[in-house]
């Protein structure tokens, strides 16, 4: 029995203490159970050792686990809506796999098993009602009602995620690419191909006779054969590699070679126009970073940088002779080069020296004191820790929530699921305290 990698992104555990919309699951009465914001349980303590999202259209939907191990769903705030009976289950968009066994089931949106358990293996449903499963060593595309729709001649192949356009498949260790339908795209004649493809360009990475290239959807070679690695098209290029995957040169969306002369160490990502390159320091051999002109190829920015990051409204994060500052489009200096970490946080930056965090604005003005000793983000708010207590501020660097708790986390915008001292509470922005023993 089998369930597929790629269904983790269907199925996700939830700790003894977990956030989501409105709800937090915690530990009660030696169980697991649910609370709203106001400490009704939505889903009952002393029924379930374990509770797990089901990611279903509405979030009301959970996995729960008797103290048997027998998995069903409960329907939050509700009931049962299907009972404690099954080894596992996997849900996705409310349609999902039971399994009972070695074998697994369909289960329609209305929980009712709607095919035999006739499955090895299986995968999550795609937006478009499909999912991947192998019945009697053959691959299958199964609809959410628990038909074969289709036979598929593959060995190897995997689930798309939700913004894949293409997909690497397999048969006799040749490979080629299937569309979100499992139709067979480009021909499985190669040696390898590209993991997967999430852009619209039909430019495929191929690998023949030990070198790699680029067709085009008609099969036809568009790049030959002559690189140690190519990768597919992403943000408008694909990147040429040698054997330590290195990027040497860059091919467009169109398949054509914009230069492959080994100038840079890597290339990465760009926004807003700019790339950033790596190139090794002529005199120590350390990598050193910089930026290109996405359109040029020129250098606006000389390589002078342990760590860039990209461009955003103008003004990028980087990290010079051990310490990090802001440069803008030109390479200046905006915020000088003295701070421990600078991340960015909307229009802010949370900045870090010698152990202490605040928040700085676009000029580099202090606008929360370098007092706190930790802050982690959970949505729109931070989580600040001082004095060994946690509070929470906002993204413009607000206090909202003195810090004098042990533990906080989010429940909703408002409402927050605090410790103290062994006890536990709900704690609303304007300060009011409520205990959830």
């Amino acid at each position: 029995m089998k369930l597929i990698l790629c269904t983790l992104f269907g199925l996700i555990t939830i700790a003894c203490i977990a956030q989501n919309v409105n709800h937090i699951t915690i530990k009660r009465n030696n169980s697991e159970c649910i609370i709203d914001v106001n400490n009704n349980e939505l889903i009952p303590s002393s029924h379930y050792s374990h509770i797990w999202t089901a990611y279903d259209n509405d979030g009301k939907y959970f996995v729960v686990t008797d103290f048997k191990g027998k998995e069903g769903i409960y329907e939050l705030g509700k009931k049962e809506v299907l009972p404690c009976m099954y080894e596992e289950i996997s849900m996705f968009r409310n349609h999902g796999f039971v399994t009972k066994g070695e074998k697994w089931a369909v289960i329609s949106n209305a929980f009712k098993e709607v095919s035999g358990f006739i499955f090895e293996e299986v995968s999550y449903f795609n937006n478009e009602g499909f999912a991947l499963a192998k019945t009697n060593d053959q691959w299958v595309l199964v609809d959410v009602n628990g038909n074969i729709v289709k036979y598929l001649p593959f060995e190897e192949v995997n689930t798309f995620n939700e913004d894949e356009v293409y997909k690497k498949a397999g048969y006799n260790k040749k490979y080629g690419f299937v569309d979100r339908n499992y139709n067979v795209i480009i021909p499985f004649e190669y040696e390898d191909v590209g993991d997967e493809i999430d852009n619209m360009n039909d430019v495929f990475p191929v690998k023949k006779n030990g070198k790699w290239g680029y067709v085009n959807k008609y099969n036809r070679v568009i790049v030959p054969f002559k690189y140690t690695l190519v990768r597919p098209i992403r943000n408008g290029f694909g990147r040429i590699q040698d054997s330590e995957c290195n990027t040497v040169g860059l091919v467009d969306a169109k398949g054509k070679v914009l230069f492959d002369d080994g100038r840079y160490v890597t290339i990465e990502d760009l926004e807003e126009g700019k790339f950033i390159y790596v190139v090794k320091d002529s005199i120590t051999g350390e990598r050193i970073q910089g930026y290109l002109n996405s359109h040029t190829f020129q250098i606006v920015i000389k390589a002078q940088f342990q760590a860039c990051e990209n461009f955003s409204n103008g003004l990028a994060i980087v990290e010079k002779n051990g310490y990090y500052g802001i440069i803008n489009k030109e390479g200046n200096e905006v915020v000088p080069f003295k701070y421990n970490h600078i991340q960015q946080s909307g229009d802010k930056y949370l900045v870090t020296l010698s152990g202490r965090h605040g928040m700085i604005d676009r000029s580099g003005k202090i606008i929360v004191p370098l007092e706190y000793e930790d802050y982690s983000y959970y949505g729109s708010h931070t989580i600040i820790t001082k004095g060994g207590l946690k509070g929470v501020m906002d993204r413009n660097g607000k206090i909202l929530v003195v810090p004098k708790y042990d533990s906080i986390e989010p429940i909703s915008d408002n409402v927050f699921y605090a410790t103290k001292e062994g006890k536990r509470y709900l704690v609303t922005l304007d300060g009011i305290e409520k205990s959830i023993e």
